[in-house]
């Protein structure tokens, strides 16, 4: 699976994205991590993802006009936040696995797992 963080920020599928000068290759164990157990990292379903480009967001800073897989809004993760709430300061996170109310979507903190 893999992903490539180019030099200006935008995050691609490596299946079908050639490498260029100045990536950073996201192996698949991180973006597994990224995109599936944390649900931070978000893109589009399957065919249109992969007949598309293959770019992927960080949650709440996908373009508007972009049709997020619903996967990435379900509350079954335990850092699953809707970060479209959080950017209208609703505040507010959809799974009571996490000890913080609120999610912070722009500065990398996010609710710690309950052990």
């Amino acid at each position: 699976m893999g992903a490539r963080i180019r030099k200006n920020g935008r995050i691609f599928c490596a299946a079908i994205n050639k490498e260029e000068p100045g990536d950073c290759y996201l192996d698949d164990s991180v973006l597994y991590y990224l995109a599936v157990e944390t649900k931070v990292l978000v893109t589009t379903e399957n065919d249109t993802h992969m007949t598309t480009g293959g770019e992927w967001w960080w949650k709440g800073q996908e373009p508007k006009d972009v049709v997020i897989d619903k996967f990435y809004y379900e509350s079954d993760s335990p850092l699953s936040c809707d970060f479209r709430d959080e950017a209208q300061g609703r505040n507010k996170c959809t799974n009571d696995k996490v000890k913080s109310n609120r999610c912070i979507p722009n500065c990398g903190v996010y609710p710690i797992k309950n052990k």
